[in-house]
């Protein structure tokens, strides 16, 4: 039988491998035989393991004085109470070849241990090893992998250091595959080394998005849209909309933005109805299928966030311009106008469309939140505010009607909780 072998995540001396929806426990290195998480192998099974275990005596009620098996059972079936079926053992498999090597680099540590000097930065090993030393146990980072033994120029190059080794070869008769260094990260907890390692680990792509070729698929900064679509109703002109955005500290990536308006009738008077339009960044104009850019994307399928950074799906000329619905700037979207009853918060009609919209401001949280509380302040007159979100707009002048949007929206979503 053939299968995928997928080792228990915390350890390499338990795995199990599949075959036609059926699968099969492998306990021990001996049974495991020199394969590691994610090698393609053929395997057999144990013959008598999988069978219903039988109960110990210690276990069952006839070594119980005055009690017998049989009247256990009588006494359960009396009670009306079902007998505990008898658990299934897992079938155990033995892996009788290696088919296919997963192509893994792996990232660790040599496993020696060592102090670090706080004011110098030096490394001292726990113990006493020589210069002269040529070879060590590399310990990985993921924990299912077993120790590899490396044959190094001098060990304490290495002592303290994260570095990318790759297994060589497993002889039949050794309990440890042999490999090689492929690269040095840096030192062991340095904060942009540990994420490198992060990445590596999970396989993520988060290399590639400056090349040249790459950002030649896209237009050149500034840009300006092209005003045509909405002349000939391909695009709805909506930069008169109260649209804003509300996002972390920092951001530069807006994707998103909303507005709210009250629907009013002919007099002027309001109609019991908002529309509330959600505005999302028109990638698709800029990121035709079949180019680079796209088959890029395809590859890397999201964008990864870390504590302190995060890995684009799209180069950054996208992410942070082009694609970014900033404020006091035109930008093509994708449109959805609700049309929402405002007591109720029951959706009466919905529209979609392709857009140009202009963002009135980029606020971040609290910004918002302050307009939101401040009736006062914003609600009556035009006054400015701070718009620490968007650099080359550093204040940004909050019309009565922009502070009614985002009351409004707020008002909504209490609504839609409901």
């Amino acid at each position: 039988m053939r299968g995928k072998i997928a080792f228990d995540r915390y350890s390499c001396y338990s795995a199990r491998v599949s075959y036609q929806d059926k699968s099969y426990l492998i306990k021990g290195l001996f049974n495991a035989n020199r394969a590691i998480d994610g090698d393609t192998v053929a395997f057999r099974v144990i013959p008598g393991t999988g069978s219903s275990p039988s109960m110990d005596e210690d276990d069952s009620l006839g070594g119980v004085e005055g009690v017998g098996k049989g009247d256990a059972d009588e006494s359960a079936a009396a009670k009306g109470v079902d007998k505990e079926p008898e658990r299934e053992r897992d079938q155990e498999a033995q892996v009788v070849s290696i088919l296919e090597r997963t192509p893994r680099h792996f990232c660790g540590s040599v496993a020696i241990k060592f102090s670090t000097d706080d004011a110098t930065g030096d490394i001292t090993p726990e113990v006493d090893v020589s210069a002269a030393r040529k070879s060590a146990h590399f310990r990985a980072v993921k924990k299912n992998l077993p120790s590899v033994r490396l044959v190094l120029s001098s060990v304490t190059e290495y002592i303290g250091k994260r570095i990318v080794v790759s297994i060589e070869s497993w002889e039949r008769d050794s309990k440890y595959p042999r490999g090689r260094v492929v690269d040095v990260l840096g030192l062991i907890g340095d904060r942009d080394v540990e994420a490198e390692v992060i990445l590596r680990e999970h396989q993520i792509r988060h290399f590639g998005l400056t090349n040249p070729l790459l950002l030649s698929e896209l237009p050149e900064m500034p840009w300006n849209p092209d005003y045509v679509e909405t002349q000939n109703g391909r695009r709805r002109d909506l930069r008169e909309e109260q649209i804003c955005s509300v996002d972390p500290p920092g951001c530069k990536d807006i994707d998103d933005a909303l507005h709210f308006k009250y629907l009013l009738d002919k007099n002027g008077r309001r109609t019991g109805l908002c529309e509330i339009g959600v505005h999302i960044a028109d990638v698709s104009h800029f990121v035709r299928a079949g180019t680079q850019i796209d088959s890029e994307a395809r590859r890397r399928g999201t964008t990864v966030y870390l504590f302190d950074r995060r890995v684009d799906m799209l180069p950054k000329l996208l992410t942070e311009e082009l694609c970014s619905l900033r404020g006091q700037v035109e930008r093509y979207a994708f449109s959805c106008l609700f049309t929402i009853e405002t007591e109720t918060g029951d959706i009466k009609d919905t529209q979609f469309c392709k857009s140009l919209i202009k963002s009135k401001a980029s606020f971040m949280y609290q910004e918002a939140q302050d307009i939101i509380d401040n009736t006062a302040r914003y609600g009556v007159t035009t006054q400015t505010a701070p718009c620490l979100n968007d650099l080359n707009h550093p204040s940004v002048d909050v019309t009565p009607a922009l502070a009614q949007g985002l009351r409004g929206l707020l008002m909504i979503a209490m609504k839609l909780r409901q």
